[in-house]
């Protein structure tokens, strides 16, 4: 098989049900769980005809768009509701993919550094000179210019914009609700260091009552509650964090810090570390499974670390290259990985 995109293996309707909170019968023989047909989408990594494949028959093509896809980078987001796909091509540039109808859109105005969606149709994103846009499928409508530089976008689904950005020791965030041109909320939370180089890697969890972004700033897990904006967690790790992602659920949060071996398990209720996984390296990236039943961690070179989140322990190490779209865990429990050309 032809090495396949980042975007390659996206589940686009899985019926998830989240499972990271130590299930029973975790043992149990891995099924699809009932619900939509889980649909997996195929792009060569050059670019060309995007397809779409009812899991596991993933030879037999059920779909495929009417215009070619350039090089994607990553997948953004899914829209079940409009069937919007929004993603992030290699030069950078945020494309919108309309399943419906099959047709591709690429938004060129200027090179971006960050993007977000909720529904795979509004697609926010913060340009190099520091202003967010937002493009809509009938154009870019909304601009914004943040009080400070922006490091991080969430869009939400109630049309709303929460952005992370920092100033000092603080980590400060604001939402902003389009096509409003101020602030409508803020909070700001004091870090121990120097807040410039805002944690990347950002993970937003959502799911009914009291949806949380989780962000990293420096040594500090951080939470707000997206509904209020108030403060929702605040946990030093004690060292720099490389790596943070949450449960489906985010009851939990999963956080690597700079050159150690352990994983440290960040509980939203009791408010601090309640646990830790040992590696057998220092895990440079996380990947949490959709349906919470494992979480991937990329070590060193080509080995990524497999964890179960019903025991909390290791249990292998895949020889894998780690792209934007894989190692990717299936709805039935089973993984796909790279080795080279194949998938």
């Amino acid at each position: 098989m032809r090495t396949l995109l980042a975007s390659a293996l996206v589940l686009l309707a899985c019926g998830c049900s989240d499972r990271s909170s130590r299930p029973s019968g975790a043992g149990a023989t891995p099924s699809i769980p009932g619900g939509p047909d889980p649909i997996v989408l195929r792009v060569s990594r050059n670019g060309g005809v995007l397809t779409a494949a009812r899991y596991p028959a993933l030879d037999s093509i059920v779909w495929r768009a009417i215009t070619r896809v350039p090089a994607l980078g990553r997948v953004v987001a899914f829209g079940a509701e409009d069937g919007y796909l929004a993603a992030v091509d290699t030069g950078g540039a945020p494309v919108r993919i309309d399943l419906r109808v099959g047709s591709v859109n690429t938004m060129r105005d200027e090179p971006v550094r960050a993007v977000s969606s909720a529904d795979g149709g509004s697609i926010y994103a913060l340009t190099a000179a520091g202003e967010i846009t937002r493009f809509t499928p009938s154009g870019g409508d909304w601009s914004f210019t943040p009080p400070l530089p922006a490091q991080a976008l969430h869009a939400q689904q109630d049309g709303s914009l929460i952005v992370a950005g920092a100033k000092g020791a603080r980590a400060i965030v604001w939402r902003v609700r389009p096509p409003q041109q101020t602030v409508a909320d803020s909070v700001s939370f004091a870090i121990g260091g120097d807040a410039a180089a805002l944690a990347s890697t950002v993970e937003r969890t959502a799911g009914g009552v009291g949806d949380r972004v989780f962000f990293g700033a420096d040594e500090q897990v951080l939470a707000v509650r997206t509904r209020d904006l108030g403060k929702a967690l605040d946990v030093d790790m004690g060292d720099p964090i490389r790596a943070i992602t949450a449960t489906p659920s985010g009851d939990r949060l999963f956080v690597a810090l700079e050159g150690e071996s352990v994983l440290r398990i960040v509980d939203r209720f009791e408010e601090g570390v309640t646990g830790k996984i040992k590696l057998p390296g220092p895990p440079r990236a996380l990947r949490m499974d959709p349906m919470g039943r494992v979480l991937l961690a990329q070590g060193n070179k080509d080995s990524v670390f497999v964890v179960s989140l019903a025991s909390d322990e290791l249990i292998g190490v895949l020889r894998s290259e780690w792209r934007n779209d894989l190692p990717l865990v299936l709805p039935d429990a089973a993984i796909a990985f790279a080795r080279g050309e194949d998938v």
